[in-house]
């Protein structure tokens, strides 16, 4: 009998007249065999033959069925959504024209949108920018200002530096008791008369001072006359030592506070 291996483990068995089909196995019966025996199981190969054909032929129907399902499926989605679909972008491609684009007439306010949009942030573009340059601006006010003030600052030095200069020579020049009065006069001075006075000592002629203070000559005149009467005070030289010494008093007096 001839033997020849098949798929899946199994064996074909072929003679002068009958096949059989068939699966064997070793085994051993009782310990201590000196080989073990094969355990056979045969069908005949007509049997196994026709077997093989009813699984090829049970695969080949659930194989059509499958095609028959997704050609079904496919004709179903084709016609609920596909065409749907090829319809629309006709509809759009029309709307537009032979040359002009598709319109999607459900976009249309949300196009509408989107370009409000663009414009609001172009707008905040643009104040952002504005915003930069204000800002630059202020920078460069704010440079000019701290040079202002640093100026300022040496000015109010020397303008130190010049009372207790002129307070120095004072405290030499003048007259305890014509200083003394000076002090009494000069606490009753008005606000307008503090005004000319400030205006005196600080050097401005008579019409330079009644351009700062925006009156006639005239006025400043009265106005000096009355300071010179509460003050006892008739020069503008003393004028200006009094104040001088009065106001590095005043400094000294509260840089002991401070201390």
């Amino acid at each position: 009998m001839e033997k020849r291996s098949l798929r899946g483990g199994l064996t074909a068995f072929a003679g002068s007249e009958l096949s059989f089909v068939g699966i064997s196995e070793p085994f051993t019966v009782a310990a201590g065999d000196e080989a073990p025996h094969d355990l056979t199981v045969l069908i005949s190969k007509a049997t196994y033959d026709r077997a093989m054909l009813k699984s090829v032929i049970e695969i080949a129907a659930l194989l059509t069925l499958l095609v028959f399902f997704a050609v079904g499926c496919c004709l179903f989605y084709t016609r609920r959504y596909l065409r749907p679909i090829l319809e629309d972008i006709d509809h759009v491609t029309v709307a537009g024209g032979e040359k002009g684009k598709p319109i999607f007439e459900e976009l249309l306010p949300i196009s509408e949108k989107m370009r409000s949009h663009e414009e609001a942030v172009t707008v905040l573009k643009a104040e952002r920018q504005d915003a930069q340059d204000r800002a630059e601006q202020l920078l460069g006010e704010k440079l000019g200002l701290e040079e202002q003030v640093e100026g300022m600052q040496g000015q109010l030095d020397d303008s130190l530096a010049e009372i207790r200069r002129l307070a120095h020579l004072g405290k030499k020049e003048l007259k305890p008791a014509d200083y003394d009065k000076f002090l009494k006069g000069y606490a009753k001075l008005s606000t307008k008369e503090l005004e000319i006075c400030e205006a005196l000592v600080s050097g401005l002629s008579t019409r330079q001072c009644a351009e700062q203070i925006g009156c006639a000559s005239s006025t400043v005149d009265t106005y000096r006359k009355r300071v010179y009467e509460k003050t006892g005070i008739h020069k503008v030289r003393q004028l200006q030592l009094c104040v001088a010494l009065m106001r590095m008093e005043q400094q000294d007096a509260e840089a002991q506070k401070e201390s």
